[in-house]
């Protein structure tokens, strides 16, 4: 088997001589008559302007036709110059090379770190610096390829295009890794290996909510070819939010949405034409939470058909207005499961955004234009909402669209290995590297928060010290472009993202069977509020409510809590310097702090007490404070 591969690697190493050969063979034909031309536009020329002074000379018309016959032959030989000269600024990289190029190119867009034309332009001549090839003398002056080099390596590569990208968060693109989507299947087949369940499609359900605007988009209209700038009528200029929560199956059915208005209280007449079973709720912002979500998954379940007997499963992301304790406890007493998904992942795993709600968006966004149309002068408002997403939900949400999601997301039929390792390029710039043994021996542990996450997807060397720009190079992208070649990845490496520093001890958001016991023993510590409330303030505040907090004191109400029989108390006046135990009187009890006498009893039995404070900075340190008054 070796011998084979040796012979085919050989095999290989001479077709690409040979072609490499065949390339520079052509090139230098190519300049030879590049050479040829220009010695010949030279001497026409030369030839010409004889002619033209022997005519002036002699003033004979024969000379003059003879200097003009010979000018436009220049003059044609100059555009067949400029053809060649293209031609063989054109062929500047080797076949190898610019396939290379064009494979860098792809793989960065994937990346989603695509190159502009400068920045294409730019490399282009950095790579045929760094290679030693020969190219134009003006891209030297200009430091970037030229304009036509460039439409010609487009005419050359059909598969690249200029393409306006679409906006991807930071978060979206990096939290869709190998990794996330392996946890989300292995909890996926936990659920599917118990004994009590049984995956059937019609009891694999995914739900989700999404944004209705009073404010659609437009659609494409017909208008004058040149104009410039093309208008549509809208409703408003910001449209009003109203969230309309959806739930599918796997066999292509669907339930009756609930819409989310943004009012106190919910009329019936929002609902006007709404799909027959719909809910409708209020909440003033309009949005979904977790007070609201249980009437919603209250409303699934009853046109589910669960029960512990005959348990179903339900996919959905990890908002927090999904993880309320009633929603748990409904779910867990209907025997219905719930698995989440990874956070920012809902974009490729969720079948809802996979292939239903794009094609509902561009629905609903006809029908107002429709709407606006056939009523010039009237606005859109929340009452029409209903029944524009109703004309937009029956077109949308069919079987064949609710399928084809199940399906693309590797949910149902089940199958983990559905996304290529290319989708996961997005996360390339923020992998970290598995440590060896041998490195985390010589090193100290680090804390729970700082350990380096695993790779998931390509493995990648660590950055050097040297580099200026935190790059490193993914070996499962690197091409070889032949032996002594340098690869456009060596000129400009992949991006990589510098090592993270998580300043805070904040746990991750993962996927998760939420209506397991561990999970919702988890959730209900999180939500629990911690007591102890820490209270920042400066030294020497006067505030009297932040007084109670600050200082030393204890509650005469709770006298268990101390003991005053080892207390003497003396029937004197106090004199100036001694310490006495000031009574203060609250609302809803009695405060006593320790002060200080400054000046004896006055005419109306009145003394000026200076009290003691905690530091801030130091629990155990007092210090005095302004005097607060004279105190009986």
């Amino acid at each position: 088997m070796t011998y084979l591969e040796d012979q085919r690697r050989e095999k290989e190493q001479q077709d690409a001589g040979r072609k490499r050969k065949a390339f520079l063979d052509e090139l230098e034909l190519l300049k030879a008559k590049k050479r040829r031309i220009e010695k010949d536009i030279e001497e026409l020329e030369r030839s010409a302007d004889k002619y033209s002074e022997k005519a002036e000379a002699c003033s004979q018309l024969t000379f003059v036709a003879m200097s003009n016959s010979l000018r436009r032959t220049a003059k044609q030989k100059r555009e067949e110059l400029s053809t060649l000269i293209t031609e063989i600024d054109e062929k500047v990289f080797t076949l190898e090379q610019e396939r290379a190029l064009a494979d860098y190119i792809i793989k960065c867009s994937k990346m989603f770190h695509g190159l502009s034309v400068k920045q294409t332009r730019k490399l282009a001549w950095q790579y045929a610096k760094a290679n030693l090839n020969t190219y134009p003398a003006q891209w030297d002056t200009n430091q970037e390829a030229g304009q036509d080099w460039f439409y010609g390596l487009i005419k050359r590569n059909p598969e690249l295009s200029l393409r306006t990208p679409e906006a991807t968060s930071t978060a979206r693109a990096t939290a869709f890794n190998r990794q996330n989507v392996n946890v989300f299947f292995e909890q996926y087949q936990d659920i599917l290996s118990r004994p009590n369940f049984k995956l059937e499609p019609h009891r694999l359900w995914n739900l989700d909510e999404t944004g209705v605007k009073t404010v659609a988009d437009t659609t494409k209209v017909i208008s004058q070819k040149g104009l410039k700038q093309v208008g549509q009528i809208s409703s408003a200029e910001r449209g009003v939010l109203v969230t309309m929560c959806c739930c599918v199956n796997a066999v292509g059915t669907s339930l009756p949405p609930v819409y989310v208005f943004p009012r106190v209280n919910f009329k019936n007449h929002m609902l006007n034409e709404a799909p027959n079973g719909s809910l409708g709720l209020a909440n003033p912002s309009g949005w979904m939470n977790s007070n609201l979500f249980p009437e919603v998954l209250r409303h699934f379940i009853k046109h589910m058909n669960v029960s512990k007997d005959h348990p179903a499963l339900l996919v959905m992301d990890n908002h927090e207005s999904h993880l309320g304790i009633d929603t748990i406890d409904l779910a867990r007493d209907n025997g219905l499961i719930i698995l989440t998904f990874p956070p920012h992942c809902s974009h490729k795993l969720q079948p809802l955004d996979v292939s239903v709600y794009g094609p509902f968006k561009r629905y609903y966004s006809s029908a107002c234009n429709d709407r606006m149309l056939s009523h010039p002068g009237r606005a859109i408002t929340i009452y029409d909402v209903a029944s524009l997403s109703a004309q937009a939900y029956y077109k949308a949400f069919t079987p064949s669209n609710i399928i084809a999601g199940f399906n693309r997301s590797g949910i149902y039929p089940v199958n983990k290995d559905i996304f290529p390792d290319e989708v996961f390029l997005s996360a390339a710039p923020t992998d970290r590297p598995m440590q060896d043994q041998s490195q985390q021996t010589n090193k100290p542990q680090p804390s729970t928060s700082d350990k380096p996450e695993p790779s998931t997807s390509a493995q990648l060397e660590p950055a050097t010290s040297s580099q200026s720009t935190k790059t490193v190079q993914p070996h499962s992208l690197t091409t070889d472009v032949g032996q002594g070649t340098l690869s456009p990845e060596m000129i400009r490496p992949f991006p990589k993202a510098p090592e993270r520093k998580r300043t805070n001890s904040r746990k991750r958001a993962k996927s998760t069977i939420i209506t397991d016991t561990p999970e919702r023993e988890r959730i209900i510590a999180e939500k629990t509020p911690k007591t102890g409330k820490k209270v920042s303030r400066g030294l020497f505040e006067d505030d009297e409510e932040t007084e109670t907090e600050s200082m030393d004191s204890y509650d005469s109400s709770s006298p268990e809590e101390s003991d005053d029989s080892d207390i003497v108390f003396q029937e004197k006046d106090p004199d100036p310097g001694d310490y006495v135990l000031v009574k203060y009187a609250r609302k809803s009890r009695v405060v006593h702090y320790i002060g200080v006498i400054k000046q004896p009893k006055d005419r109306d039995g009145d003394y000026e007490v200076q009290f003691l404070r905690r530091s801030t900075r130091h629990t155990t340190a007092f210090a005095f404070v302004e005097p607060l008054g004279r105190r009986h």
